[in-house]
């Protein structure tokens, strides 16, 4: 958890340390990303959780899935080679258990995540 980072993500005033890890929300992943990249991907699982077991047990497996899946994006961009040979390993997998148009499913819920979250990437030292 980050100690220097308010719940919205802003650092505190007593703090002045402009890098990335004291600009993170201190409790999880940022609620836009629980909010769009949760729904993509599971659906109305969480819902139906809540009814089954309550509105607690559904939060927090909303926040589980949402720091999995923020740890996944930290994961790629440090380890590019063993994340895309883990994915060929479960896919290679998921195709002895499904058909190739579910695994599409993948690539459908990709371009929705990014197109629900769009990230402009700068250019530095381009001016």
């Amino acid at each position: 958890m980050n100690g220097n980072a308010d719940s919205v993500g802003h650092p505190e005033e007593a703090s002045r340390c402009p890098c990335p890890d004291c600009r993170l929300p201190a409790d999880g992943p940022p609620a836009w990303l629980r909010d769009k990249a949760v729904s993509i991907w599971c659906g109305d699982y969480f819902t139906q959780l809540a009814d089954e077991l309550g509105e607690e047990a559904a939060e927090e497996g909303t926040l589980a899935f949402a720091s999995g899946f923020e740890k996944g994006i930290v994961m790629a961009m440090i380890k590019p080679e063993w994340v895309q040979a883990l994915y060929l390993r479960l896919r290679e997998y998921y195709l002895t258990t499904h058909t190739l148009s579910d695994l599409m499913d993948w690539e459908d819920q990709a371009d929705e995540t990014a197109k629900a979250i769009p990230i402009a990437v700068p250019l530095h030292g381009w001016d």
